[in-house]
């Protein structure tokens, strides 16, 4: 066996081990918690206004701005919409799984069948994960590590507009558990 079958042995072995909860995570540093976000169209809303989400810092942001994002809300006629970043033309590796469960049943996200290339229709009490972009400064151990987060939409405004999330995102590299407080794996 040469380096390069070794290296490439390690590696899978460490995608394999990280991807399903394991010891090679860093400690996680952040501990998860509900919060709210409204978001504003992306087409409709005023300059300055937020219509995107970072998920590595579980906030709203501005794209008009620079500033990096997971997804954006847009309204589609009378149907807001959920647009991943690579739908709105930035390549990025961020998506969605919709779910048929309670908001307070998602304890862990999915490892699969994320959608990054369409959009999602939202409604009032719509339910869906989402993994972030990969972020290779900040989550690169051997492998480049996404963050998730679970999501419900509270309100849908047309007549603003908006849309209201409630969130619970772990900030932590890698981890897939969304409980409340220190993430376990």
């Amino acid at each position: 066996m040469n380096i390069r079958q070794l290296l490439v042995l390690l590696i899978v072995g460490a995608s394999t081990t990280a991807c399903g909860g394991s010891d090679i995570l860093p400690d996680p540093q952040f501990e998860n918690v509900v919060d709210t976000t409204t978001l504003y169209a992306l087409s409709a809303s005023d300059l300055g206004t937020s219509s995107g989400f970072d998920m590595f810092m579980a906030r709203a942001v501005k794209p008009e701005l620079g500033q990096v994002f997971d997804f954006v809300v847009d309204f589609d006629g009378s149907a807001a919409v959920l647009q991943p970043a690579r739908v709105v033309g930035i390549t990025l590796e961020s998506g969605f799984v919709t779910v048929d469960r309670g908001f307070e049943e998602i304890l862990e996200a999915p490892l699969t069948d994320y959608v990054s290339d369409s959009s999602l229709t939202l409604v009032s009490d719509e339910v869906f994960v989402m993994r972030s972009r990969i972020n290779r400064e900040t989550c690169g151990i051997f492998i480049n590590l996404p963050h998730y987060g679970r999501f419900r939409v509270l309100t849908v405004d047309q007549a603003a507009g908006t849309v209201t999330f409630e969130h619970v995102v772990n900030r932590n590299c890698g981890y897939r558990d969304l409980n409340l407080g220190l993430p376990i794996d």
